[in-house]
């Protein structure tokens, strides 16, 4: 008996029992082989009284989970099969807090869910008895109990279930007098039926979104179309802004630290939903305390019913409570008991208090906490609900669904149903939500330049104020393992060495490393993601604590300046004799000249190091802050900022409502581009275009071509850039409007023939890959040759926002790998033989794109020497010599409707650009130097 079979049977009888296939589910558990005669029901006695009960873990319903089961399968052998069932049972559903059972579970009539007789049921070869429930039960997540009796009794049968044996799960009695039966002390049957459900999903609410008058709901389900309502509620609160508006006062024993306070979740259950809930302590930091501590609301209307969640940090420790109310003012002396909820489980439980007796008066509600020496409690979701709502209901719609015309600052209640095929209501999902007529603004967005910056946010404020200043330190790379490893790598480590959520591994957040050396005689490492060449003064930081103090944990730190493999890393002193189970931090300068940095676990046979926030950054001179107010639109402009620098800032609201200010912002930090120059020809500089790249990988730039000139001239320019370009990023570049063209080394495109012809393609493509050779041509406009030369072409391009991504150019390489188109980001030199490194080619191996779209071997040599070298950001052709032998006729094919062929060209020279001289300290001049002194020109020293 398969599964797929069990569901194609499924579906089959839905289809006859219900007369349509509507959106439902169904879950099967206990998919066995083992057969019992007497659970679910006693099918070889039905002339006997008889009681069953089951229970069904939750963690085998998960998927049910908010839905409502609408019918019951269970499926029988093909013994006696000419036999039915006539007697009716009486099935009754609940959920407990067990999953072995030895006595009976008391129900009562609210959990009676199916009353009638068994009807057999045959599809091929499948038996199996289907159920309807009289009304849907609604499955909250627990222990799933079911219980079978029989009322009457009936003919003699042998029916049995197919199911699993699993210890404790199921208890039976049977008697032929029914007055004795719930006497008789049951057997123990250690099985369950297999049980298919059947049920209506519940749709999963997943965010939703306000603004003051309106409300976007999202949510997921099975449902082709929902039913949305909305009704007012007199008070919500989530604590997701914090104790806005409640008052905390404490009348006994305590400190700050004990009262009422906002308590974040990082996976630490200190909320029922959401990223906050609030925690109150009589015990805290070593210390008890006889406590009286009150949290009380604004003023509300009261009315209807009050809602809220709570837990208890620990349920050995249970805090007492009780809720009081105030019709006069939020003075402790001035309430009364109004329930007394009794002590808290260690699970979020909701609690209902009836508030009718004050329906439309207004007051305060109050939490108070009088406790000794306990531990803590947490609330969440604070609620006011009427009795009746006054629903207004959306038909027929889909997810998202926005809510408009509500009310500035009220709560409301939104409940959403899927719709079945018959227009019935599923379960409903419901979340409450509050219209802040001044939210603090969200969503900030930063566009940052070399010496600016534009920050925009969405916000509902009449007027801003903003405050921003330079941060005390630049960071490069940051890691808290909150989104993975992102580009770390683990190397010889084991399984449990990882990434890991929870409070005990995380110094923030929700996640941290973990080195695990549980049996382990090897080193562990943990390696950074290729850095920015550092400089000096740039330091390294994170935090690290071992798990348990009997076991002392140990590790050292390695930097690398060229690979990440394990033999390029050069590793510091171990940090040994870790074990006071505290976090720690490890802070060093980084050697100048790091790529890399690695974490080698060295502890052998111990158990946890746990390693989070790991920073490397350059110190910088912190600014005081710089305060701007009356901003009346969601955006400011920053400038006059320095390059290459983080700055930081913050941000608040104002507007002439309930919540006159808002909260300040998180402090949010970003960086300016840095603004590069890379040059046209770097022979002669001392730092190098390939140290700029190196120093600057990864970083979002400003970067400029020095003294380099794109021709508009209709011919093609070769190009290879450090950093990838999208369309929208080249139309709004030096770029614009030019024919970018790529090498084409598929096995139809470039090749090298026998008799020497050389064939090569290109195509049309709109995007820029960085390290990536490419040809440029803009079409020559009319009167380009009586232009100003200074003005018609692109002297010096500029990128802005680019990310140098790429430090050594890609050589493309055809599918007959005989023939490379290259980039290069350094002087290019050809000599007559004996080429060595990626920076030198032979003549007869190297072909060039000169003037007029000529392509061909360069006669003479061209060396850094004699000034001819291959300018940077270029690219060549490199062929195959075979022996010598060079390439004779070629073919350029670029895509556009035809072929150009013709001999290959041995060039004298190519186009140079206008001379440019320099100081011999890299100082541009406007032109030929006339005092005495050192200077660069093309690469290449003079003196004057």
């Amino acid at each position: 008996m398969t599964k797929l079979k069990l569901n194609l049977m499924i579906m089959l009888m839905l289809y006859l029992f219900t007369g349509s296939m509507r959106a439902e589910k169904n879950v099967t558990v206990y998919e066995g082989t083992d057969t019992q005669g007497m659970i679910p029901v006693a099918g070889g006695m039905f002339n006997y009284y008889n009681k069953s009960q089951y229970v069904i873990p939750a963690a085998q319903l998960t998927d049910m989970v908010g839905s409502n089961i609408y019918a019951l399968a269970y499926h029988l052998t093909t013994d006696n099969d000419n036999e039915m069932m006539e007697g009716s049972v009486n099935v009754y559903i609940k959920e407990v807090g067990y999953t072995t059972i030895s006595s009976f579970e008391p129900v009562v009539d609210q959990d009676l869910y199916y009353q009638g007789q068994l009807t057999l049921s045959k599809v091929g070869n499948e038996r199996m008895i289907l159920m309807a429930l009289k009304t849907p039960y609604f499955y909250k997540g627990g222990n799933l109990l079911i219980d079978f009796e029989n009322p009457e009794k009936g003919e003699k049968i042998s029916k049995k279930f197919y199911g699993k044996k699993v210890e404790g799960a199921s208890i039976a009695v049977f008697d032929a007098d029914k007055s004795k039966l719930e006497s008789r002390t049951p057997n123990q049957y250690n099985f369950i039926p297999t049980t298919t459900f059947m049920y209506y999903p519940c749709p999963v609410i997943t965010g939703i979104n306000t603004t003051p008058t309106s409300a976007t709901v999202n949510w997921t389900g099975e449902n082709n179309s929902y039913r949305l309502r909305y009704s007012e509620i007199s008070f919500f609160d989530d604590f997701e802004n914090g104790l806005d508006g409640w008052t905390v006062a404490r009348n006994g024993q305590g400190t700050n630290d004990t009262d009422w306070q906002i308590i974040q979740n990082n996976d630490n259950n200190a909320s029922y939903e959401g990223d906050y809930g609030v925690i109150v302590y009589s015990y805290r930091n070593k210390t008890s305390y006889n406590v009286d501590n009150w949290l009380i609301t604004p003023q509300v209307k009261l009315g209807g019913q009050l809602k809220y969640w709570v837990r208890v940090g620990d349920a050995k420790y249970p805090e007492h409570y009780g809720i009081y109310i105030s019709t006069t003012d939020n003075n402790t002396e001035s309430f009364q008991l109004l329930a007394s909820p009794g002590d808290a489980s260690g699970e979020w439980t909701e609690v209902t208090v009836d508030l009718s007796a004050y329906e439309g008066q207004m007051g305060y509600i109050a939490f108070r906490d009088q406790s000794n020496d306990q531990y803590n409690m947490l609330i969440d979701n604070v609620g006011i609900y009427p009795n009746n709502p006054e629903w207004t209901v959306v038909e027929d719609t889909t997810s998202p669904y926005t809510i408009d015309n509500l009310k500035e600052d009220y709560s409301y209640l939104v409940k959403i149903s899927g719709l079945s095929a018959q227009n019935e209501e599923v379960a409903w999902a419901q979340v409450s939500v509050f219209t802040e007529a001044n939210p603090t603004p969200s969503v900030i967005s930063v566009n940052r330049g070399k010496d600016g910056a534009t920050i925009t946010w969405t916000g509902f404020s009449d007027s801003y104020q903003f405050v921003y200043r330079k941060s005390d330190h630049s960071t490069s790379l940051s890691q808290n393992f909150e989104n993975g490893y992102k580009g770390w790598k683990r190397h010889d480590c084991i399984d449990g060495s990882q990434g890991k959520s929870g409070s005990v591994v995380s110094k923030d957040g929700n996640a941290g490393f973990a080195f695990l050396s549980d049996q382990v005689h090897h080193p562990q490492y943990l390696i950074s993601p290729q850095l920015a060449k550092t400089i000096d003064g740039t330091q390294l930081s994170f935090y690290y604590k071992n798990y348990h103090t009997g076991y002392p944990e140990s590790f050292m730190v390695g930097y690398s300046s060229t690979t990440d493999d394990i033999d390029a890393f050069t590793f510091s002193n171990e940090v040994t004799g870790i074990k006071d189970n505290q976090w720690t931090q490890y802070k060093e300068d980084i050697p100048e000249g790091t790529k890399y940095v690695c974490i080698k676990y060295t502890s052998e046979d111990m158990y946890y190091l746990f390693v989070d926030c790991i920073e490397i950054y350059k110190p910088q001179t912190a600014t005081n802050w710089t305060a701007i107010g009356d901003i009346f639109s969601p955006s400011i402009t920053l400038n006059n900022l320095d390059s290459d620098t983080q700055y930081e800032f913050t941000l608040r609201g104002l507007k002439d409502s309930r919540h006159s200010v808002t909260n300040l912002i998180a402090i949010q930090a970003f960086t300016t581009q840095a603004a590069l120059q890379l040059a046209n020809n770097d022979a002669e500089l001392v730092k190098k275009n390939i140290d700029i790249l190196e120093e600057n990988w990864h970083k979002m730039a400003e970067v400029q071509l020095t003294d380099r000139t794109l021709l508009k001239d209709g011919y093609w320019n070769t190009l290879c850039l450090p950093f990838s370009l999208t369309a929208e990023q080249i139309a709004a570049s030096s770029l614009a409007g030019a024919t970018i063209k790529a090498f084409n080394n598929s096995a139809d495109g470039t090749s090298l023939s026998a008799d020497g012809t050389l064939t090569m393609k290109f195509n049309t493509v709109t995007d820029i890959e960085a390290g990536v050779p490419y040809l440029i041509r803009w079409n020559k406009a009319d009167g380009y040759d009586q232009a100003d030369k200074n003005t018609r072409d692109i002297k010096d391009p500029v990128f802005t926002g680019v990310t140098i991504t790429c430090t050594e150019p890609i050589s493309i390489v055809s599918d007959d790998e005989r023939v490379s188109f290259v980039g290069q980001y350094s002087p290019f030199e050809i000599v007559n033989s004996g080429a060595t490194g990626n920076n030198q080619g032979n003549k007869n191996e190297i072909i060039l794109m000169s003037s007029g779209n000529k392509i061909g071997y360069s006669k003479n040599a061209r060396t850094i020497d004699n000034g001819k070298a291959l300018k940077c950001f270029r690219s060549h052709f490199k062929v195959a010599t075979d022996n010598g032998q060079q390439a004779r006729n070629f073919v350029l094919d670029f895509d556009e409707g035809y072929e150009t062929t013709g001999i290959l060209v041995v060039e004298e020279d190519i186009k140079q650009q206008e001379e440019n001289w320099y100081t011999i300290d890299g100082r541009k001049l406007d032109k030929m130097p006339t005092k005495k002194g050192l200077y660069i020109s093309n690469g290449k020293k003079f003196t004057k």
